[in-house]
């Protein structure tokens, strides 16, 4: 019977990590009954508590420092303690286990982007990830984007280095379950819509710049909804603060974060669904919309167009406001494209399924617990 010893603080936080990892994750025990997996979260998980071979510990402790600490302190306690087979390390953040272990990395924003990250992550990413990263048996990632990423900046050889896609969460809601969240939150019929977290490489100026293109053109534009919580590591909420300054006061509505719950019918309820972020791991918001029946628009940038592909429409160069003006206005006066972009997206989704995600991720502990499993680099 493996033990395996699983890294998942931080998911408690709202956003794609969370859902990255808590989805395979809930379907691991049904894959193999047989085995003892040991999780390690922030905050207890109800989905998880119904399944007997998973033990949840709790340690209060989420991001930053605290969590780097007690990655290198705990967890080669814990899994000594425990005498795990197997560590998973899902969170990007690993330590010198007494054990193999798998190392998954969404990103290298970190590294990309350093001025928009803390001195603390950047020193870490610098020096130690590339270590950590070379040192684990695997490491996994959600896209090809990703994987190049990792390859080039960490060092890891590229044989060693599995991309595992996402999936959405949702399917398309019921008309009522629409109107019901329109009245909710007083929507109106028509509007735009931005989810995800206010961090500033999220790109939303461009859209804002791009409303306020339209509007002095005279475009009839819908209110732009945005929706999601703050991200302190690299906070973009001043973007808020500027709606007034760009004349948008009457034109953007900010719900802050909304719960999983309404997600479905926000997407549904969306003329458009806008994704300018210009640096992401995979881009799992775009999916959700898709699934959930909204018309597409997101960056030609890092791992959005594996995601998207011909289902929606790539904006390029997704730094310039002038071409997304243009994308939304050619859009907004074409429900025929606006159709096909929805039955497109909703059968683009249907091929992402978190079932495999999580086969895959059964697949790679076999490999690794395997007598021929793959060796360590120093």
């Amino acid at each position: 019977m493996p033990r395996l010893l699983v890294d998942a603080l931080g998911i408690d936080q709202p956003g794609g990590a969370r859902t990255a990892v808590l989805e395979p994750l809930i379907r691991l025990p049904e894959q193999r009954p047989s085995w003892e997996f040991t999780v390690v979260l922030s905050a207890a998980e109800p989905a998880l508590a119904r399944f007997p071979t998973l033990r949840q510990v709790v340690v209060p402790v989420r991001k930053g420092l605290a969590a780097r600490l007690v990655a290198q302190a705990l967890f080669p306690l814990l899994a000594g303690y425990l005498r795990a087979d197997l560590v998973h390390f899902t969170k990007a953040q690993a330590s010198f286990v007494p054990a193999p272990y798998l190392l998954t990395i969404f990103d290298t924003t970190t590294l990309s982007r350093p001025e928009l990250h803390s001195r603390m992550a950047v020193w870490y990413w610098r020096t130690l990830q590339p270590r950590m990263a070379r040192r684990a048996q695997l490491v996994t990632t959600l896209s090809q984007h990703a994987a190049g990423e990792i390859v080039r900046t960490l060092g890891v050889p590229p044989e060693r280095v599995i991309v595992i896609p996402c999936a959405s969460r949702f399917l398309a809601p019921s008309p009522a379950a629409v109107a019901a969240l329109r009245a909710r939150h007083d929507l109106p019929e028509r509007y735009l819509l931005a989810v995800g977290i206010l961090a500033r490489w999220k790109n939303v100026g461009v859209l804002l710049e791009a409303l306020r293109l339209l509007r002095a053109a005279g475009v009839a534009v819908p209110p732009l909804v945005l929706a999601g919580p703050r991200y302190p590591q690299s906070d973009g909420s001043a973007i808020v603060a500027t709606i007034a300054q760009h004349g948008l006061a009457d034109a953007v509505r900010y719900l802050g974060p909304v719960p999983d719950s309404e997600l479905p019918a926000l997407y549904a309820g969306s003329t458009l669904y806008l994704a300018p972020s210009l640096n992401e791991g995979f881009g799992i918001t775009c999916l959700e919309a898709m699934a959930c029946g909204a018309p597409v628009v997101a960056a030609a940038a890092s791992a959005t167009p594996e995601v998207v592909g011909s289902a929606g429409v790539l904006v390029d160069p997704p730094q310039l406001p002038q071409a997304w003006a243009e994308v939304i206005a050619a859009l907004l006066a074409d429900p025929a494209r606006r159709a096909q972009l929805q039955a497109a997206g909703q059968e683009r989704a249907r091929a992402f399924r978190w079932e495999d995600a999580a086969a895959r991720w059964v697949q790679l502990y076999e490999q690794v617990l395997s007598p021929g499993r793959v060796g360590v680099a120093g």
